[in-house]
């Protein structure tokens, strides 16, 4: 839940562009929001590609490698701010470096974990549609502040943004996307699904699919997983004729190898004693 009390944003600079063109990855030493006003293109963050278009916010923390492309017509804005005023003596822009030389120790804030997001960014899709307003709003503001009243006032624009931002989704669109989740994954437990697949498709960070399925579902994606490809497993192996490396192959487990063990270490048995 987001908290003001562990909040207190300095914002260091606003701007907006529809040039950026990074090829090589940068990192920053400070915080980046990065909010799609027009357009399409990518973002790639910690080596993750990840389409963009209007609506789409992503949050990166520092010493996280980013890579910013704009597609054609595309407008963008990027916010580089400290999420607890800690160095907010330093007013002007943090430039980020190309990733190979970047310093660890000049970074600006430091934080073992988020308090609103799993990892070292964060992506949500058209969160809401004031959000956008909001950051154009920034935009202006910051070109024409003059003194700290209109520090404080972009400090009160921002934190609204944060909120939009990172806001958690009501518990029936939580219960709507878990059932999205468990519903892809039951109809195409026989490809290779990962959790970074499933993120990049639903656009949650890996640890909150987890978390979610384990709250709806009382199992995590792996177990989910073995469950369905067990199933088709059994299935085959009293209905077919195929081998045993036939039936992991068609059940999903890449290996058969793998899957004759994991069968042992389920049931008791390898997968050709059960056929007997």
């Amino acid at each position: 839940m987001f908290s003001p009390t562990l909040f207190h944003p300095y914002v260091r600079c606003v701007g907006a562009s529809s040039r950026i063109d990074q090829k090589l990855p940068h990192t920053a030493y400070d915080h980046r929001l990065i909010a799609i006003l027009e357009g399409t293109g990518i973002v790639e963050i910690d080596g993750r590609i990840i389409s963009s278009e209007k609506g789409d916010f992503f949050i990166i923390t520092p010493g996280t490698p980013y890579r910013v492309q704009a597609g054609a017509e595309q407008m963008i804005v990027v916010i580089n701010f400290d999420m607890t005023h800690a160095k907010c003596n330093i007013s002007s822009p943090v430039i980020s470096v190309l990733s190979e030389f970047f310093e660890e120790e000049k970074i600006i804030e430091k934080y073992e974990r988020s308090p609103f997001f799993d990892g070292s960014f964060y992506v949500t899709k058209k969160p809401y549609g004031e959000s956008l307003s909001l950051c154009k709003t920034m935009v202006y503001a910051y070109k024409e502040k003059a003194d700290d009243k209109d520090d404080l006032y972009l400090t009160g624009l921002f934190t609204q943004l944060f909120y939009l931002v990172t806001k958690k989704q009501d518990d029936g669109h939580k219960n709507c996307v878990a059932r999205d989740i468990y519903r892809h994954i039951t109809e195409n437990y026989h490809l290779p699904i990962t959790l970074d697949e499933l993120s990049d498709l639903f656009h949650f960070h890996p640890t909150y699919i987890n978390r979610l399925m384990q709250k709806n579902y009382g199992t995590s994606v792996k177990q989910l997983l073995l469950k369905c490809r067990f199933e088709k497993a059994l299935y085959l192996l009293d209905n077919t004729d195929m081998t045993v490396k036939e039936v992991a192959l068609r059940a999903g487990f890449s290996n058969p190898a793998y899957f004759s063990e994991a069968f042992y270490k389920k049931f008791g048995f390898y997968p050709s004693v059960y056929r007997k």
